[in-house]
């Protein structure tokens, strides 16, 4: 049977897990806030009475890291910490947990999910522990008392928390496109420049990457004549599901310095956008709001996507659904297809950017059908080789080609196997090309090695190469 503490519900699903469920009176967007940003948590994650936090330190992105240091009431202090897996605000927050010491175990796994009930959240918390004696020692230190009066705390401040901060401005419509194709008009900077801005405003793009990390550059030309250069940079993109950028201008708006965070929510068969935008005062805010008129011109913007959107006649970019163990890149690109599937076909091109400097690829071997020999050997810049083996799985000109080393020539099962990898590759016109790269894994450990090793960095800086090198086939 289910214990309970007060409102929140505790059960043991398995050996090894917790599960701790409750109903807060708010959406879950509100609930998604409280639990990650650092304001909002240390008023409430505190434990029994007279606890504080002196620590709260969140860095909100995949592979980013927490920590957390609570005092108690005779000034004694513990802590705990963990790095982020999965963030799907406001639906789902994956992330590892450790507290400091040997009492409390090892390293658990903590799942929140987010769900709408009838204008409320259910919010179901499980924590999964490396042993069963793990699990009940948790169990035993007290916290399911603990728990409780955090989230009665947290359910006290809900009930009396503004939907947004006052150094926050948000704005949401409903469009009638799947999440895919609103995000990808977000991301093509020939599409985004259509309809980005007020009514009455136009945009000039003058460079974007849309990767973490990465740049978009534009200046907006206002009805009145007057430019207004702005420079973004992304922290996160996770396509369909969010982009989160910092926001400054150039010139005489280099002052306008703010984040943002743009969600992308399914309802039936539309999409819920919403931009907030967080600024560093509630001066600032309010100055922003008054002399640019932000919150009228964040309504317009979204009316003026949702009307291209729909007059563009969207469709999600491919219909697979990006799973956990994925990563993927995805951006538009200054060559034409045709040159980019000749890279990737023809050996003697392959070699020219297959790796990212200093490194090199000496040697490279394709039989580009199903069932043919794909192999590499990339060389270090200290001379060590690596020998790649591995076979096409589906080839379709100049569209799509997937591959594996799960497989050998032949179709042996390899003994180690890595990832295999969806390239695909969509004409937007105008010698530009939708280029979209995922790596799949088998386990977490896969995925998040491949990660580590510089996934993001290294195949970013080789699609790099590859334009580049593109470009020179076409001058030729």
């Amino acid at each position: 049977m289910p214990a309970m503490t007060k409102a929140l519900e505790v059960s043991l699903p398995s050996d090894r897990t917790i599960l701790m469920t409750r109903l807060f009176n708010a959406p879950p967007a509100l609930v998604f806030d409280a639990l990650t940003k650092p304001e909002m948590v240390k008023r409430w994650l505190l434990g029994p009475d007279g606890y504080s936090m002196p620590v709260c330190e969140i860095d909100l992105k995949v592979g980013g890291k927490f920590r957390y240091v609570w005092r108690g009431p005779d000034g004694s202090e513990f802590g705990m910490g963990g790095v982020f897996r999965e963030i799907a605000g406001p639906d789902r927050l994956v992330h590892t947990e450790v507290f400091d010491g040997a009492e409390m175990g090892g390293e658990s796994l903590v799942t929140t999910v987010l769900t709408q009930e009838a204008g409320k959240t259910r919010f179901a918390c499980t924590c999964e522990y490396e042993s069963k004696e793990t699990r009940d020692a948790v169990l035993k230190s007290g916290m399911e008392d603990g728990a409780g009066d955090s989230y009665d705390r947290l359910d006290v401040m809900l009930k009396h928390q503004p939907s947004e901060a006052p150094n926050e401005i948000v704005v949401s419509r409903l469009i009638g496109a799947a999440p895919e194709a609103v995000f990808d008009a977000f991301t093509d900077a020939m599409h985004i420049s259509a309809w980005w801005g007020p009514v009455g405003f136009t945009t000039t793009t003058r460079e974007m990457d849309v990767r973490p990390g990465g740049v978009w550059r534009f200046t907006m030309h206002g009805p009145d004549g007057r430019d207004y250069k702005n420079v973004i940079r992304y922290t996160d993109v996770v396509r369909p599901e969010r982009i989160a950028y910092d926001q400054g201008g150039e010139d005489e708006t280099a002052d306008f310095q703010f984040r943002s965070l743009i969600t992308f929510t399914p309802n039936g068969r539309k999409t819920e956008v919403s931009i907030r935008l967080t600024f560093p005062t509630t001066e600032m805010r309010n100055d922003i709001a008054e002399k640019y008129g932000a919150i009228e011109g964040g309504r317009d913007t979204l009316e003026r996507l949702e009307t291209h959107v729909l007059k563009q006649g969207y469709r999600p970019m491919n219909a697979q659904d990006t799973s956990p163990l994925d990563l993927v890149l995805s951006r538009v690109v200054d060559a034409p297809r045709e040159l980019i599937w000749r890279c990737w076909t023809e050996a003697e091109h392959l070699t020219k950017f297959f790796t990212p400097k200093p490194w090199t690829t000496p040697f490279a071997e394709l039989d580009v059908r199903p069932g043919g020999v794909f192999r590499t050997v990339m060389r270090g810049p200290d001379g060590e080789e690596f020998d790649n083996s591995g076979i096409y799985l589906e080839v379709v000109k100049p569209e799509r080609l997937v591959f594996t080393d799960a497989l050998l020539p032949g179709y042996r099962p390899a003994k180690e196997p890595f990832f295999s990898c969806i390239l695909t590759l969509e004409d937007v016109g105008g010698g530009r090309t939708r280029y979209t790269a995922r790596a799949l894994h088998a386990t977490e450990a896969t995925r998040k090695k491949h990660e580590e090793m510089g996934f993001y960095d290294g195949w970013s800086t080789v699609l790099d190469q590859l334009v580049a090198y593109a470009n020179t086939l076409k001058a030729k």
